[in-house]
């Protein structure tokens, strides 16, 4: 739980923290503004404040308890002080995540995509070989249409 705690509330980071580039959601609107789209930038700097607002305690456990070590929270009995995660919170953040991320969909194809319905029960690498797997099939169902070659790596 703490890595996905983790890996949700970087995307809501500064887009720089002490002179380096992160690459975070407020980077990405920063870049829409930059190429020249305002009307886009504009909506998702507000989706990206409820992300924010969505990832606060998320945020303080993780400055307070993951990521750092606060001394007071750790010389205290840490389940009153710092209550752990609920499914609530974390569906409640990815649910402004899919918001921030519909809204650029939105933008380009005038649609939107179902990121909830998307679920992965293994790994990466699980995915390219289920990828590579594929292509070998349609490369073997029509040699002569498939001109690419997948290569996974491992």
């Amino acid at each position: 739980m703490n890595d996905v705690q983790l890996t949700i509330v970087k995307l809501a980071d500064p887009a720089e923290t002490f002179g380096k580039k992160n690459l975070t959601l407020e980077t990405l609107t920063n870049q829409c503004q930059s190429a020249g789209f305002q009307d886009l930038s504009a909506a998702l700097a507000e989706s990206l404040s409820e992300f924010r607002l969505r990832c606060q305690k998320i945020k303080d456990r993780r400055h307070k308890d993951i990521a750092h070590f606060d001394l007071a929270v750790q010389l205290s009995n840490k389940a009153e002080v710092f209550p752990g995660t609920s499914r609530q919170e974390i569906e409640d953040a990815l649910t402004a995540l899919r918001k921030f991320m519909n809204t650029i969909y939105g933008h380009f194809e005038n649609t939107t995509m179902g990121y909830e319905h998307f679920s992965m029960l293994s790994d990466g690498n699980t995915l390219i070989f289920r990828l590579t797997e594929a292509l070998r099939y349609e490369e073997l169902k029509n040699p002569r249409s498939c001109k690419t070659t997948f290569h996974a790596y491992t």
